[in-house]
């Protein structure tokens, strides 16, 4: 497989720059996932890779071979597109051929690859069929194995799970990620669902407005989110946040907001100081709010009384809505919670978990613990 090396890549249309000092390492066999809002930049990330969008400037590699100005069909690498992008007259065997054909592959070859790549997908029995008779899943495993008989350096996927729907796009997810790792494959992946990016990614590159946020392991970037944008960005439901004073009275470091005092641990207390007297802004995730009796015996100073506004029961857990400051807040509690909507609810929040922002660089100041 391949390892790909970007060194201060950029892209221009005209004067309106998309990609901009995009430098990164992807390894061998490694699953690299793109994530961002549209119009950040991944898919045109992916494309200057595939050589179907020049670069402006910068130098990207490929196996330690600069490919700047290789033709695309030179760079051994195989693209899975959002659209599946089949040849409707022609059938499963035919779509997934066609490329080994066009590169004059010896027909036992193609026949072997093809039957290989059908057996891995479980499609093999649907060889024989038109796109037409297929579902939107098996036109999917089609369009991955006419990637897979490429046997390239390099698979590129752009969003290729947005057409399906919501049961199918969490099948294909473990088929992919499954697929992965038999092959041992080095792969790039985009997408703008922060789910799929969490569960399928060795790494995760953050992207907004063509800059690299954050590039980090899924629980890093859970955990350790690098400033406001990829706190906000990972996660589901999204953190919550707060803008609060920071205040120093006798009792230690507080923040402060209309209906909100929370005492800050010791733990958070060093990298807050310099902000003593200015706002911060806090985030916490829903799962760190809790209401349970226990949690709220043993820290009722980070106890807060709100008034629910909705309750969304969702089996295994239920989300609570409520406001907090002019702010929308959800907690992630237990599905036996008692609480109701339009009562008064007591919620503590796990301060040892909240992570701070500066609301001016949207930095992060300090984080979990």
């Amino acid at each position: 497989m391949a390892e790909l090396v970007f060194k201060n890549l950029v892209k221009q249309y005209g004067t309106n720059t998309v990609v901009q000092d995009f430098n990164l390492t992807i390894h061998d066999k490694e699953f690299i996932v793109l994530v961002g809002p549209s119009g950040c930049g991944k898919t045109t990330t992916l494309r200057m890779v595939a050589g179907l969008e020049e670069i402006t400037a910068g130098e990207m590699y490929i196996n330690g071979r600069l490919v700047n100005d290789v033709e695309s069909k030179d760079r051994d690498i195989a693209m899975v597109f959002q659209s599946y992008a089949l040849y409707p007259h022609m059938s499963v065997f035919e779509n997934m051929a066609f490329g080994l054909e066009l590169r004059k592959f010896p027909k036992p070859e193609i026949e072997r690859r093809v039957s290989e790549a059908a057996e891995i997908l479980c499609i093999d029995h649907l060889l024989q069929r038109k796109p037409k008779e297929l579902s939107g899943g098996q036109r999917q495993r089609v369009a991955l194995g006419r990637a897979i008989v490429r046997e390239p350096q390099v698979f590129l996927m752009d969003e290729p799970l947005s057409n399906l729907d919501a049961n199918l796009r969490v099948q294909m997810r473990a088929e992919i990620a499954k697929l992965r790792h038999r092959l041992q494959a080095t792969v790039v992946y985009v997408t703008h669902d922060q789910t799929e990016a969490m569960t399928m990614g060795d790494r995760i590159v953050v992207m907004k407005d063509g800059y690299i946020q954050q590039v980090d392991t899924p629980m890093k970037l859970y955990n350790e989110p690098a400033n406001l944008f990829v706190a906000k960005f990972i996660g589901s439901p999204a953190m919550n946040f707060i803008t609060v004073r920071l205040l120093d009275e006798a009792g230690g470091l507080r923040l402060s907001a209309p209906g909100v005092v929370l005492p800050v641990p010791t733990a958070h207390r060093a990298r807050l100081l310099p902000y003593v007297g200015k706002d911060v802004i806090i985030g916490i995730r829903p799962d760190a709010i809790h209401d349970e009796a226990g949690f709220l015996a043993a820290h009722r100073e980070w106890c807060v009384d709100v008034r629910i506004d909705v309750v969304e029961p969702m089996g295994s857990e239920s989300y609570i809505y409520f406001s907090l400051n002019g702010e929308n807040i959800v907690a992630r509690v237990p599905p036996a919670s008692l609480a109701r909507v339009m009562t008064a609810h007591c919620l503590t929040f796990d301060m040892g978990k909240a992570h701070y922002f500066d609301p001016e660089t949207q930095q992060t100041i300090a984080g979990a613990v």
